[in-house]
């Protein structure tokens, strides 16, 4: 999944004080990854990447855009800026030449690194950027293994010594579940289970749906941290539960798509 490319490249840079961009990105100098979401990109009023580039920050950082515009120039004629964008398949098609236009500008510019990622889909070849197709884990030893032992050493470090049989442990234990056995070549599911096994300190998931809950009672824990109140907890879940039935049914994931199941499914007029 595109989302794990981009934390493992925020964590590899966030650990660059112990040499991880070099040992596993094959990075010499640290680089800023910053996150930008082009379908939340309002492409009516964006020409120029760097302005969305510039509100992201502003937005991440509670900073005036004055600030936000000095960081985002500082790190560019430093070399530093790496800009992960992610969803251009889910920018709505009459915006999306406005946003292909953009990024292109900001990569011929020399204004910084870029990722773009897309599913098949909805993607066309970008001026100057090298295409990679990310496929499901396959061979056991060589890829689904290093996988789960970087997650749990990067999720727990104190157990890097034993990361490699704990590893295998837990993919034994996959494999023994007939529920769980299609999580062996999910590289997203395999990460859920990884942390699922660290909070618990060793226990497997019995099911997909029990590393699903798990992960949204995370993820509620993670907006509390960001200032959520304990009451929107409810109209959280409903909102959730409202749009992976919309998406369920086969209904977009642009914003106009997910605002439209959240008031077909849920009743909702929640903004996004």
């Amino acid at each position: 999944a595109a989302s794990d490319v981009y934390k493992r490249q925020g964590l590899c840079f966030a650990r660059a004080d112990a040499g991880w961009p070099q040992e596993r990105l094959g990075v010499a100098e640290p680089l800023i990854p910053l996150l930008l979401r082009l379908p939340l990109v309002n492409w009516d009023n964006v020409r120029v990447l760097r302005d969305a580039l510039e509100a992201e920050v502003r937005s991440r950082l509670q900073i005036e855009e004055g600030e936000a515009s000095a960081l985002v120039e500082s790190w560019m004629k430093a070399g530093r800026l790496l800009a992960l964008l992610d969803g251009l398949d889910e920018v709505p098609g009459d915006r999306r030449p406005l946003a292909r236009r953009a990024i292109e500008d900001f990569i011929r510019s020399g204004a910084g690194r870029v990722i773009v990622a897309s599913r098949p889909a909805g993607f066309e070849p970008l001026d100057r950027v090298r295409e990679y197709m990310l496929k499901p884990l396959e061979d056991v030893e060589k890829e689904v293994l290093p996988y789960v032992r970087g997650w749990l050493m990067a999720l727990k470090p104190e157990w890097a010594p034993e990361a490699e049989a704990r590893a295998r442990r837990l993919l034994e234990e996959i494999e023994a579940r007939p529920a769980l056995r299609r999580l062996r070549n999910n590289p997203l599911l395999l990460r859920l289970a990884a942390e699922y096994y660290i909070r618990t300190d060793g226990q497997i998931a019995r099911s997909r749906a029990e590393l699903y809950r798990a992960w949204v009672e995370e993820a509620w824990r993670r907006a509390e941290a960001r200032g959520a109140s304990p009451e929107q907890k409810n109209g959280a879940l409903e909102a959730l539960e409202a749009i992976a039935w919309h998406l369920h049914l086969g209904g977009g994931n642009d914003e106009e798509g997910l605002l439209e199941g959240l008031r077909e499914f849920g009743g909702l007029t929640l903004s996004l």
